[in-house]
């Protein structure tokens, strides 16, 4: 090209001469100007990562490369920009991909690298016993419902109105020592830290046992006329007699 000013968009790195030629027609050396460009943009993210419901994750990009260095990084989900930031801390409603558009104020194409967030599947705490009434002592038997897969969660913690905790066991065996009706506690955690509870109010019910009485009438007695009446004074939960 020619003229006092020209227009070059080189896309690799390059020299260019110039020279000047006066109005009688005399030229100058020849001088060269090198232009040199700036390395491509590349951005890298996070792995992926499995978050429990309700958390924050923070997004963070661990290298940026090329362009000038002055970058700007924007957060993108669903087609829509949610933050900006090398590092940006959301709280997710839902699983999904997070993507982070890089920029450099020398106007190179800009770069892009995503990361897959999972929010762990939410375990709905149950529980199962051998029977949930018995006369005291009862021994009875609780264990995390077989409806629940042990692959997802880690540890079982039991908590009983009656003070006893269990700290991990998917099922035990309890002797509950006074009559009464008893709440059962369950927390279920994950692998990834993740909490379930879930709480079972009056799970337990401890019948009280009979206590069997009678009295002989008539007392004191006579011989030959020595017939006596025994009558039932047991207390009032008796069914079931035997003489």
């Amino acid at each position: 090209g020619s003229g006092v000013a020209v227009a070059a968009s080189p896309d690799e790195n390059s020299t260019y001469e110039v020279v000047a030629v006066n109005e009688n027609g005399c030229v100058s050396e020849p001088e060269n100007i090198d232009v040199l460009l700036y390395g491509e943009l590349q951005v890298q993210v996070m792995e992926d990562v499995e978050i429990c419901q309700n958390d924050a994750v923070s997004l963070d990009a661990i290298s940026a490369t090329g362009g000038n260095g002055d970058y700007s990084y924007q957060w993108i989900y669903d087609g829509s920009i949610i933050g900006q930031g090398e590092n940006y801390t959301y709280v997710p409603a839902e699983s999904g991909e997070f993507c982070v558009l890089l920029t450099a104020s020398c106007e190179s194409p800009s770069a892009q690298d995503c990361v897959l967030v999972e929010i762990e599947e939410v375990i709905d705490v149950a529980i199962a016993a051998d029977t949930t009434r018995g006369c005291w002592p009862a021994d009875i038997t609780l264990m995390v419902s077989p409806e629940i897969d042990p692959a997802d969660y880690a540890t079982a913690q039991w908590t009983l109105s009656d003070g006893w905790f269990e700290f991990n066991a998917q099922e035990f065996e309890h002797t509950f020592e006074n009559p009464g009706l008893y709440d059962v506690d369950l927390t279920l955690i994950s692998s990834n830290g993740c909490s379930y509870s879930g709480s079972f109010f009056n799970y337990i019910t401890v019948y009280d046992n009979p206590t069997a009485g009678y009295y002989a009438d008539p007392q004191p007695t006579q011989a030959p006329a020595s017939e006596i009446s025994f009558y039932d004074w047991s207390s009032n939960n008796v069914v079931a007699w035997y003489w």
